[in-house]
């Protein structure tokens, strides 16, 4: 199940990804609690990089390939520093959505936390916000993006699982 949020103080687009048939492993692995989480939330930071942030640099691959207003002749936007409105001067005003994706572990849970930080756009760019001009410049929205990788979703957490269950000496 895919669940974005957004919010709007902090400029934060926040995906939760559930995913369903744990419960058995879980109930499974109630020896081994700590390891359990730990291990969910090495997969799901894996996943988020790999497949989510991915591209040419971090957080590249959320971007569409440049156009026109990303060329000269003046003005025109520079990725990650703003628009250059002269040979020599440029406004400096992004908010560079590429250098501000995070990923982190919730706390005692099998869950990661994605998103983006004080970039105000990010909801109407990546997020379910997204508007139709972003979408037709080819912005792909997070959850697209989830489930354009299901397939890698679902292999990346079963082999940590796999790992799981090998360092628990529960398989050889």
């Amino acid at each position: 199940m895919l669940d974005g949020e957004h919010n709007k103080h902090r400029g934060v687009v926040r995906v939760d990804i559930n995913i369903k048939g744990l419960d058995h492993i879980v109930k499974s692995l109630k020896q081994f609690p700590g390891h359990f989480a730990r291990y969910m939330q090495a997969a799901g930071m894996e996943f988020v990089n790999r497949y989510l942030f991915s591209g040419q640099g971090y957080g590249r691959g959320l971007y569409p390939p440049a156009g026109p207003g990303n060329q000269l002749p003046h003005p025109y936007y520079i990725r990650g520093r703003g628009t250059q409105t002269s040979d020599i001067h440029n406004l400096g005003e992004s908010q560079r959505l590429g250098s501000n994706l995070y990923v982190r572990p919730v706390a005692s849970k099998p869950q990661v936390e994605f998103g983006t930080r004080g970039v105000t756009y990010a909801e109407y760019a990546v997020g379910e916000k997204q508007s139709r001009v972003m979408a037709n410049i080819g912005w792909e929205k997070f959850t697209s993006k989830i489930k354009r990788h299901g397939a890698k979703l679902s292999e990346v957490y079963s082999l940590w699982i796999i790992k799981l269950l090998k360092d628990v000496k529960l398989i050889p």
